[in-house]
């Protein structure tokens, strides 16, 4: 075995536990969350744990499936960091982030580490004793567009699911009954708004709405069973 052989091995083995210490870590997250009751998106999970075991194995044959995967998770990622402003207003973000910032930093800084670490995979894959362990083995690297556009799409798409799925309707019921109990002196942003169904007379079943000033946040249910719906 050459220098060069034996570097790309031990590429594939450090880019291959990195991935899977990523995936490891972030179901650690999202079952603390759970237990805490608190919302935690995944960012690349099964991709990262796919792709890391895939390069355990170090075989010449996974290189470009796994590098095709870290790339097409960094896209998945930089969409959903892409989409926060849409999702979230930019000034209630700051305000999370200066009064809620045990919860709003972690949401921020987790993605940009998963987006770091796919970055890094995908970079690492690409390194001159990867291709010539791919060569000699007669294979050849993957086109990287086509995984970075489907992970992308994803990523929009798991990104824009709940502004797109808002009923305006009931969007419009859940801010006025939490205007009604907070007035007027505070700004909202309808997280969850969730009709009846009823087609002559749609109400809202259940929503939430973030409301915010200048030095504090609150989370609003409003009940279904609210007068004046």
């Amino acid at each position: 075995m050459n220098d060069a052989h034996r570097e790309a091995r031990g590429i594939l083995l450090r880019v291959g536990a990195l991935l899977l210490a990523a995936a490891a870590v972030e179901a650690g997250l999202k079952l603390y969350a759970i237990l805490a009751g608190i919302w935690f998106q995944a960012q690349l999970g099964v991709v990262a744990a796919l792709a890391g075991v895939l390069l355990l194995v170090r075989s010449p044959g996974a290189i470009a499936p796994a590098r095709a995967l870290a790339a097409l998770g960094a896209a998945l990622v930089l969409a959903r960091l892409l989409m926060i402003p849409v999702n979230t207003p930019p000034a209630l973000l700051l305000m999370e982030l200066r009064v809620q910032p045990g919860l709003a930093w972690p949401s921020l800084l987790v993605p940009l580490a998963a987006l770091a670490v796919a970055v890094f995979a995908t970079w690492r894959l690409g390194a001159p004793a990867v291709r010539a362990m791919q060569s000699a083995a007669g294979g050849r690297g993957w086109p990287l567009w086509p995984a970075a556009v489907l992970g992308g799409v994803i990523g929009l798409a798991l990104a824009l699911q709940p502004r797109l799925a808002l009923d305006a309707d009931a969007a419009a019921q859940a801010e006025a009954l939490a205007r009604r109990q907070l007035g007027d002196g505070w700004r909202y942003h309808v997280v969850v708004a969730i009709p009846d169904g009823d087609p002559m007379r749609p109400r809202l079943a259940f929503g939430m709405v973030t409301a915010w000033n200048d030095g504090e946040i609150r989370t609003l249910t409003v009940p279904a069973d609210a007068p004046g719906l």
